[in-house]
């Protein structure tokens, strides 16, 4: 995209509150490296920005990666803030036979992190006819609280890992 990171992130945000989503994390999501740029430093400042920004808007930052892309698209900086949660990613292959085991035994540290908060344990697996990817994450009694007050409430609440 020709957008600065702050801007992206803004328009996102905006748009999620314009339509009645209260944002408690927002996830950016470091894929792909053959869509980025090869300068890894310009790279690594512009997921910095964004997460910066993030934070700067009363929102927990989080990165959807793994190891091997965060290597190749920032050359596995480990200058993030230690508050950026990590959502890996780890599949055997697409479909419903290529899910990886649903812990977090097969994690290990990269970049910044020492632990993730969330891992894709699944991707593009049809579930009821849906095709879905599949996450695994630790029981977190916020996430409850939230779920319980939206439905008083009537508003949406998302982003409630690892508060």
């Amino acid at each position: 995209s020709s957008k600065t990171a702050l801007k992206q992130v803004d328009e996102v945000i905006t748009a999620l509150i314009n339509g009645g989503v209260t944002i408690r994390t927002l996830w950016i999501q470091v894929t792909s490296p053959l869509s980025w740029n090869k300068n890894t430093a310009t790279n690594f400042n512009f997921i910095k920005s964004a997460t910066d920004r993030v934070r700067a808007r009363g929102i927990r930052p989080g990165v959807y990666t793994n190891s091997y892309d965060w290597q190749q698209i920032t050359a596995n900086s480990n200058k993030l803030p230690t508050d950026v949660m990590l959502w890996y990613w780890s599949v055997y292959g697409s479909g419903n036979g290529g899910e990886s085991p649903p812990n977090f035994d097969d994690f290990r540290t990269f970049g910044s992190w020492i632990s993730a908060s969330v891992k894709q344990m699944g991707q593009n697996e049809i579930v009821c006819g849906i095709v879905v990817n599949r996450d695994v994450y630790p029981r977190v009694s916020v996430a409850t609280k939230e779920m319980n007050k939206s439905a008083v409430d009537n508003r949406i609440y998302v982003g409630s890992i690892g508060l």
